[in-house]
C-alpha cells in the first residue's frame, strides 16, 4: 500500500472560551466547513479546512499556512485532537486533527470555494469525506472516557458527578458487574435513565446481546468477542474494542467501529510506547482511546501522538 498523503485538518469553534478548548464541541455550537473546488478529488464535498503539509514543513507549519492560503486567517491557539488514517480506493490519507479555538482574521473562501458556519449537530447529515465523518461523533463527547468501578456503579457520587458535568461522556460498565447481581444491575439501569438526560452515553464492556438487552447506548467489545464477530452488532448507537495486539485493531478497523480502546500492561510497560500508538492509529482509521492506570495529564501527550482520549476509572472530578 501507498504512503499515506499527510494532510491536516482544522476543526473552527466559534463562542469558545479558550481556557475551555478541550472541551468536547456543544450540539449548538458552529464550526466553520469549507466546500472542495470541482476540480478537486471529492468535489462538493464539505469538509474541515486544510491541506496537504509540504516537504520540510511540520504539521502545526502546514496547518497556519492552508489557513492563511485558504481563510486568510492565522490561528492563534491550535490544540492536537487526534490522527486519522483513512484508505480511499485511489490513495490513503493521515490526517492530523486541530481544535482551532482563537485566530486573527476574519474566515472567507479566498480559493473561491464556500465557506458556512455549521452546528455541529448538523454536521452528520451534510455531505463530508469519509474520513471526516469517522470522528463526528466522537468529537462531541469528552476524552475522557470513565470505567465505572464495582464500588461506584450505581453510586450517588457517581449521579452527583454527573449532574455537574460541563460535557457528555461515555462510561462503561463491564459485564461481569451487571451479570452477578440482578438488583444491582437494576438499580445500574435505573441510574442509566439519569445519566442519559444528562447527555452521557452507557457502555456494557462485552457482550453485544447484553448491551441491548439491559437497554444500553453501546458495547465496548473484548478482543475475544471481537474476533468472533464477522459484522458490527446491530442495536446499538456505540461500538467500540478494546484490542489487545494489532491484529485486533486490524479487526476492529474492518468491521467499522466507533472506536478502539488500548491498554499499555498489554504491552509490558506502564505508557503506550510512540511507534506501537502509532501504528495502532495507522491500522484502525478509528479513534483510539488508551487506558492507563496514570495521570490524566498525560492526555497531551497521547493526543500528540495522535489518541483522541484516555480511559479513566472513576474519575468524578472530571468536568
Amino acid at each position: 500500500m501507498s504512503v499515506p498523503v499527510e494532510v491536516v485538518a482544522a476543526v473552527i469553534s466559534a463562542g469558545d472560551d479558550v481556557g475551555l478548548s478541550s472541551q468536547p464541541l456543544k450540539a449548538d455550537q458552529h464550526v466553520l466547513l469549507s466546500q472542495r473546488l470541482p476540480n478537486k478529488h471529492l468535489a462538493g464535498f464539505w469538509e474541515f479546512p486544510g491541506g496537504r503539509v509540504e516537504c520540510g514543513e511540520d504539521p502545526e507549519q502546514a496547518l497556519c499556512r492552508e489557513l492563511v492560503e485558504e481563510l486568510g486567517i492565522e490561528p492563534q491557539v491550535a490544540r492536537p485532537l487526534c490522527i486519522l488514517t483513512h484508505h480511499y480506493p485511489e490513495k490513503s490519507v493521515r490526517l492530523r486533527f486541530y481544535r482551532v479555538s482563537k485566530w486573527s482574521g476574519e474566515p472567507q473562501g479566498r480559493e473561491g470555494q464556500a465557506i458556512e458556519w455549521v452546528p455541529w449537530h448538523q454536521l452528520p447529515s451534510r455531505q463530508m469525506p469519509a474520513a471526516d465523518q469517522a470522528i463526528l461523533k466522537l468529537f462531541g463527547v469528552s476524552p475522557h472516557y470513565i470505567q465505572v468501578m464495582e464500588h461506584n456503579a450505581q453510586s450517588a457520587s457517581l449521579n452527583a458527578w454527573a449532574s455537574q458535568a460541563t460535557s457528555s461522556h461515555l462510561l462503561s460498565w463491564s459485564e461481569s458487574l451487571l451479570t452477578q447481581d440482578a438488583l444491582l444491575a437494576d438499580r445500574v439501569m435505573g441510574l442509566w435513565k439519569k445519566l442519559r438526560s444528562q447527555g452521557h452515553y452507557c457502555i456494557v464492556e462485552g457482550d453485544p446481546e447484553l448491551a441491548v438487552q439491559l437497554g444500553a447506548d453501546g458495547v465496548e467489545l473484548s478482543q475475544e468477542k471481537l474476533m468472533q464477530v464477522s459484522t458490527r452488532p446491530t442495536g446499538l448507537d456505540w461500538v467500540g474494542a478494546f484490542c489487545q495486539d494489532l491484529l485486533g485493531v486490524s479487526q476492529a478497523a474492518h468491521l467499522g467501529l466507533d472506536f478502539v480502546v488500548i491498554e499499555p500492561s498489554l504491552l509490558g510497560s506502564s505508557v503506550v510506547s510512540d511507534s506501537w500508538l502509532v501504528e495502532a492509529i495507522r491500522l484502525s482509521g478509528l479513534p483510539v482511546f488508551v487506558r492507563a492506570n496514570t495521570s490524566m495529564v498525560q492526555l497531551p501527550q497521547y493526543q500528540s501522538l495522535g489518541a483522541l482520549g484516555m480511559v479513566g476509572c472513576s474519575e468524578w472530578d472530571l468536568t
